[in-house]
């Protein structure tokens, strides 16, 4: 069959689009494949260093909200909680971060001018709840021994909010014709009921 030169060089071009096009889609499955793959490795690597206890080493994940939704990791799944009750969405969760701390001190008093009790002495005591554990000990004839401790679990969530460029305007109609501008938010929710969060401060580092 003969095939005329016109009609040629379209068999071409087309066939030229058609392979360029499955080449490109190639690449574009290869990056997310290999974005996966890199996001999957880090991850791992941020488990064995949690895991690894002769190491003092905080890596940072890589996962998607869906993923964290499904860990079997109860403190990432609690990230879905609190980010619910912010009301933020899952497409403006830019990172999230857990802190666990505990806060102990212990005093030793000595009351000069006081003697215990014979039958009080050295009472051991413990009062405690999830967030709070005191130990009193009150050794004969004059020594109490105060131990308090603290728990605090902070999450962190920063994640990207719209807000106007200029003031608000009084009317809602208003502002719906304002621009608007996404900024990044952190919020830090404190799980103690016994601590308050007084002050935070977080900076985005420009490049």
């Amino acid at each position: 069959m003969y095939i005329k030169h016109k009609d040629m060089k379209k068999i071409l071009i087309i066939s030229v689009i058609i392979l360029g096009s499955c080449l490109a889609a190639s690449m574009l499955e290869y990056k997310e494949a290999r974005e996966k793959y890199l996001a999957a490795a880090q991850t791992i690597k941020a488990y064995d260093a949690q895991l690894d206890t002769t190491k003092a080493s905080n890596r940072a994940y890589k996962m998607t909200i869906d993923q964290m939704e499904n860990s079997m990791d109860s403190i990432l799944r609690e990230f879905q909680n609190i980010r619910k009750e912010l009301k933020v969405k899952k497409k403006d969760v830019q990172s999230v971060q857990y802190i666990s701390s505990v806060i102990h001190k212990t005093d030793t008093l000595v009351m000069n001018d006081t003697i215990l009790r014979t039958t009080a002495q050295n009472l051991d005591t413990v009062v405690e709840n999830e967030w709070y554990r005191l130990n009193l000990k009150l050794l004969y004839p004059d020594t109490a021994i105060i131990s308090p401790n603290f728990k605090s679990s902070q999450y962190i969530v920063a994640h990207l909010k719209k807000e106007t460029i200029d003031p608000p305007k009084k009317w809602w109609w208003q502002r719906l014709f304002q621009k608007k501008q996404k900024v990044l938010q952190v919020e830090v929710v404190e799980k103690n009921p016994y601590i308050d969060v007084k002050t935070n401060k977080y900076v985005e580092v420009l490049k």
